[in-house]
């Protein structure tokens, strides 16, 4: 009778408890866990990350400090571990399981391990199928859409120490054991913030104490406040936020919003303001308050009409900076403002509506940026700031109309300046980082950069470094992205060079 072997699925949490306490509000999607897989059998430990790889369970355990939340009895083998290897070295040569293949919702260590055991091990019984499906699970999500181009592009790494099941692949083969372990230690270091699903990196002790409760995180969120100041130039050059005052239009949208003007008195309110606005230097309060509510009406009733909708909204936004809010704010302009806040967060979900234009949408977007820019949250404290905050981050991201998603980067920017101040990762800051976090694929270097003041802000509030937004950003893979813009040479603009002095110091603030 041919021999046996008993076959187990170790089954871990990457995110060390965190998935649980947080993936419903970071997601909307409640995890038990983010699961990293792997076939125990032979007294060998199997996964894929860059590669199939294969270390003993007890050397595994203590390099990553991590051990299974639960192993699962698949069966018994009859395959010999000979054949397994020979399976696994062909799976990397066809491509299906090479490190080139793995792809976080496609072809993870999850896969891996359930076609090993299926296929290779030839067993009945697989992973879970409630282990499989966390992928999908994220992906169904609006927010797990957002960021998957961010999470794709993480790079994997193989834990430290790990050998690979059949060396070498390729005709390397005169490349000496002690010198791949040279290349995977330096790949180690250089990859730190690799693929949640491929990745098992060792745990700081310190974080672990902290982590569980985060009332404790707040209390030690201080770091070296001189090093930091000695880092941060260019980022503590971004403390004012980004307001939209650009005043030539005006004349061309009062000409537009005269045809809807009720009365020759309101159309030479609109000329009247127009020209206040352009002599004053932006002095809003020079405006008088029965011209504001003047052509608070006429916005109004361009927006219910939906007619002339993106020249009211560019003279909206110049309203908007006023800083008075007295009576005629709270009756002309707070309406309006409150019916363009319905409009972006509807917008995320549904098409059409009176954004439907790019150039409308684009200028709703800069009349929230300069109202909470302004005034803060007060100025949509009686809006679902959730639902705006979501659909900020759902158009920086998805948004191809360039002055669009220049407007709403410049809103997420100036929202990071508002909440940043309280510190901590809460329902109102997930989105800001999450949105920022497509920094690298940004083509856009104005786009770009907003996003990177964003993190940065979010990062650094003031003198002292944020450790929950840090400890966030080290787990969605901050570090190799970051990296990415600081090496990379593709513009000599200005925001093209304050995008890689900035990417290098929140590398630097990451690292510390």
């Amino acid at each position: 009778m041919s021999e046996t072997f008993p076959v187990k699925l170790a089954v871990y949490d990457l995110s060390r408890g965190m998935a649980r306490s947080l993936s419903a509000q970071f997601l909307g999607v409640p995890l038990d866990m983010i699961p990293h897989t792997a076939i125990i059998v032979y007294g060998m430990e199997y996964f894929f990350g860059a590669g199939i790889q294969s270390e003993a369970p007890a050397a595994f355990r203590r390099s990553v400090q991590m051990f299974p939340l639960q192993e699962l009895d698949l069966g018994r083998t009859c395959v010999s571990q000979a054949d397994f290897e020979a399976w696994c070295v062909a799976q990397m040569h066809s491509g299906r399981f090479s490190a080139a293949a793995y792809d976080l919702f496609q072809c993870n260590c999850n896969h891996f391990s359930h076609d090993a055991a299926l296929i290779g091990l030839r067993l009945t019984r697989g992973v879970p199928h409630d282990i499989l499906d966390v992928p999908q699970r994220v992906l169904a999500s609006p927010m797990g859409q957002m960021i998957r181009p961010m999470l794709q592009n993480m790079q994997v790494t193989r834990a430290e120490g790990s050998e690979q099941v059949h060396a070498p692949f390729s005709n390397s083969a005169a490349r000496s054991v002690d010198l791949q372990r040279k290349e995977r230690a330096a790949a180690s270091i250089s990859n730190t913030n690799s693929n949640p699903w491929a990745t098992t990196a060792p745990l700081n002790r310190q974080q672990s104490a902290t982590s569980s409760s985060p009332a404790a995180v707040r209390d030690n969120r201080i770091t070296s406040s001189v090093d930091a100041e000695t880092l941060t130039t260019c980022l503590d050059s971004f403390t004012a936020p980004l307001l939209s005052k650009e005043t030539s239009m005006l004349p061309l949208c009062a000409n537009k919003l005269s045809a809807l003007a009720s009365n020759e008195e309101t159309k030479s309110d609109l000329q009247e303001s127009v020209k206040l606005l352009s002599e004053s230097n932006l002095r809003i309060g020079a405006l008088p308050s029965a011209l504001v509510e003047s052509i608070g009406g006429v916005i109004s009733h361009s927006l219910a009409e939906q007619k002339s909708v993106s020249f009211a909204l560019l003279l909206l936004r110049i309203l908007v900076l006023r800083r008075n809010q007295d009576a005629s704010w709270h009756s002309a302009v707070k309406p309006c403002l409150a019916r363009v806040i319905t409009e972006v967060r509807m917008g995320a979900s549904l098409s059409g509506g009176i954004l439907k234009p790019p150039s409308a949408l684009a200028a709703a977007w800069l009349t929230c940026a300069n109202a909470i820019g302004v005034h803060g949250l007060s100025c949509c404290k009686d809006s679902n700031l959730q639902l705006l905050f979501d659909a900020a981050a759902y158009h920086a991201c998805t948004q191809t109309a360039l002055p669009a998603r220049q407007a709403v980067c410049a809103f997420v920017y100036n929202a990071a300046l508002v909440v940043a101040v309280g510190g901590g990762i809460g329902e109102l800051q997930v989105p800001l980082v999450c949105s920022s976090m497509s920094f690298a694929d940004e083509k856009d270097a104005t786009c770009r950069l907003c996003k990177l003041m964003t993190i940065g802000r979010m990062l650094k509030p003031s003198v002292d470094i944020d450790t929950d937004v840090k400890s966030l950003l080290a787990k969605m893979g901050a570090l190799e992205s970051l990296s990415q813009v600081a090496l990379e040479d593709n513009g000599d603009s200005m925001d093209d060079t304050k995008c890689r002095t900035l990417a290098g110091e929140l590398m630097q603030l990451l690292a510390n």
